[in-house]
């Protein structure tokens, strides 16, 4: 598999995402369906984030620091909003989980995606 195109990082990215679902299945216990909201809320925000970055690379730098606070608001908004809400159910802490297990891993194949499409961008010269 290519990761050059944004196919593949969303591929590697779906692979994540299928991994930390499938863990917090076989995980189970009273926390397994919150957890499993944090992982299926960490892809959203990796889809929507590889999205946005794929965009800002092939246009200005003001357009790279808008995605980013975009990208780093929406998280906050997500994380916030589903502890939120399943702290309701005494559920907070697998949530947390849940969301960050997942994040961290994506958040390396993001960084991954930008440098890639960078350099890519740059080899075609349409980026300074």
């Amino acid at each position: 598999m290519s990761l050059t195109g944004a196919r593949g990082w969303s591929w590697a990215g779906g692979a994540v995402s299928a991994a930390g679902a499938a863990l917090c299945l076989w995980l189970g216990g009273a926390g397994r369906w919150t957890a499993l909201a944090g992982v299926l809320c960490a892809a959203a925000t990796f889809a929507f984030a590889v999205f946005m970055k794929g965009w800002a690379v092939r246009k200005h730098m003001d357009a790279a620091m808008l995605t980013l606070m975009a990208t780093f608001g929406l998280r906050l908004l997500v994380a916030g909003s589903g502890v939120l809400a399943c702290s309701a159910f005494g559920q907070a802490t697998a949530f947390v989980v849940g969301f960050f297990g997942a994040f961290v891993p994506l958040q390396v194949l993001e960084m991954g995606f930008v440098l890639a499409a960078h350099g890519a961008a740059k080899a075609q010269g349409s980026v300074t």
